[in-house]
């Protein structure tokens, strides 16, 4: 049997739009090329793990302690203070590019 990775996730590589943070999620979509708005919590820098094969919009909140690369934030993670409204406009933004036929 041939391995086929990309039928193991049929709900992202699927899917319009990816709404996640910073996880195995969307590196999935990013191989699955599920344009995506990505919460990108302060632990890396934006180019060390930000998507490369699929429009993305990475939204995070600058902080003076990014990158920290830590497992507990001492600060309540306030680098993912992202406004609900913020997360939906740029859904919308990106849903307008995508072509109908995905």
């Amino acid at each position: 049997m041939r391995y086929l990775p990309f039928k193991r996730w049929p709900l992202v590589a699927q899917a319009l739009l990816l709404l996640s943070n910073n996880t195995a999620t969307m590196h999935i979509a990013d191989a699955t090329q599920t344009p995506s708005v990505i919460l990108f919590a302060g632990t890396e820098l934006l180019s060390q793990w930000q998507p490369r094969q699929t429009q993305a919009v990475l939204l995070c909140w600058p902080t003076t302690c990014s990158p920290c690369y830590r497992f507990e934030c001492p600060y309540r993670v306030y680098c993912l203070d992202i406004e609900p409204a913020a997360v939906i406009k740029a859904g919308l933004r990106l849903l307008d590019q995508i072509p109908v036929s995905k």
